[in-house]
């Protein structure tokens, strides 16, 4: 057993999660070797064991001393742990997998909107982190590659501060992989999160999909499988930050720039960025975000249902083989209630006979009031007309014995009196 080795491989392991204080150790190193150097009986297995469980603790306190460091003031009494065995999201179902046996990430096994097994060009998402508990190869490898895409996509962005802000442990990736003809898994885009459990949501910090994957919904299926994971973690808000870029695209996943969220909840637990718009969205637990089409068409027929209830608009009457013969003949004419349907329809006919042919519908339901309102309305207006110094002439309709040409000029004259009387009359 070599202390070296131990230490060396700690301190790449370190060096890999962005630890600026992984760099001083090499005093430590050097100092463990020389006493390594000294020993005179190598065989001693006992001695060789205590200087290894000796150089264990001392990157154990060295990590917990990184994370003390590291952690942003006023958030010490925040539980930065990560959330015990988190589920990652599967594709099939859109639901978590049981935190009861769940791993800290777990890759699903199942392909969005089927059961069988991943084949070539499908794609699967699962949740990453730098776990610093069970660090794992392959997460190490999605996580610097997702940062090389949020790199070139986002380019005012420095390169170290992705770096450090993706390798942080406190931070959740969920990665979007497709399965190439060669059966590799090749990251397509991902989403990098801030969760405050405490505080009951989390930050967006990066979203980016890779050049040659975009403009084929990916960064929608991110984000919906996104809600569906934090649901789990009792996530209830986002916040972001967005450019004027990612604005329209924010829009569209259900975020809005009316911040409903407190501010004692989420101020001064983000960084405010300069030239960002602060978005939020709400998590609905009622919602199936991966299941959005079919909520959709269960809502379309619910109300398509709820219309054939109340509607008579699928019943077809029989038409009348000589309906053009029987208007030109006066002895056959139908009167309009004698069409099929039309008294079905709500048609009530006209209590007295009228030189204009009008409709006198069934009113819907609760709208008396309202009815009754708007006639009251028209009578305050008809009486503040008739007291004005100008409306004389219009008081009365105008005598045809003193006026004999007016109606061959006027063919429908029209006066304040018998606006009056059809207000009365309900016409």
């Amino acid at each position: 057993m070599e202390v070296s080795t131990t230490l060396d491989r700690s301190d790449r392991l370190l060096k890999r999660r962005g630890f600026a204080a992984a760099t001083d150790w090499s005093g430590d190193v050097a100092a463990t070797n020389k006493r390594k150097r000294t020993k005179t009986d190598v065989g001693d297995e006992s001695d060789a064991s205590s200087e290894v469980s000796s150089a264990r603790q001392h990157v154990s306190s060295k990590l917990k001393l990184e994370r003390e460091e590291n952690t942003p003031p006023g958030t010490e009494d925040i539980d930065m742990s990560p959330v015990a065995s988190p589920a990652s999201v599967s594709s099939t179902t859109g639901k978590a997998a049981s935190n009861d046996d769940a791993k800290p990430s777990v890759v699903p096994s199942a392909v969005l909107g089927s059961d069988k097994s991943l084949e070539p060009g499908d794609l699967f998402f699962k949740v990453i982190w730098n776990d610093p508990n069970s660090p794992k190869a392959e997460d190490l490898r999605d996580l610097m590659n997702l940062k090389s895409i949020f790199h070139r996509q986002l380019p005012k962005m420095p390169q170290e501060y992705i770096l450090r802000l993706v390798m942080d442990y406190r931070h959740r990736s969920l990665v979007c992989k497709r399965v190439d003809e060669k059966g590799l898994h090749r990251l397509v885009g991902g989403i990098c999160i801030r969760p405050f459990h405490t505080q009951k949501f989390a930050e967006i910090v990066f979203c980016a999909v890779s050049a040659g994957e975009q403009i084929r919904g990916h960064g929608t299926r991110l984000m919906n499988h996104l809600k569906e994971y934090v649901k789990t973690e009792g996530i209830e808000y986002f916040l972001t930050y967005a450019d004027n870029y990612a604005i329209g695209y924010f829009k569209k996943q259900g975020f809005s720039k009316v911040i409903t969220l407190g501010q004692d909840r989420w101020k001064d637990y983000i960084k405010d960025y300069d030239g960002g718009t602060l978005m939020e969205c709400r998590i609905s637990k009622f919602v199936s975000y991966l299941d959005v089409p079919g909520m959709l068409q269960a809502q379309k027929r619910a109300v398509q249902e709820k219309i054939r209830n109340v509607s008579l608009t699928e019943r077809v009457y029989p038409g009348y083989p000589d309906l053009v013969g029987a208007y030109q003949d006066e002895d056959r004419r139908l009167a309009i209630e004698d069409i099929a349907g039309v008294l079905e329809a709500g048609y009530v006919p006209p209590s007295r006979k009228s030189d204009r042919i009008h409709s006198n519908l069934v009113r819907p339901p609760g709208s008396e009031q309202k009815h009754a309102e708007m006639v009251a309305k028209f009578g305050q207006i008809l009486k503040q007309v008739r007291a004005a110094k100008e409306a004389w002439p219009f008081v009365r309709p105008v005598d045809a014995k003193k006026v004999p040409e007016y109606y061959d000029v006027i063919a429908d004259p029209m006066d304040l009196k018998t606006m009056a009387q059809k207000l009365d009359e309900d016409r």
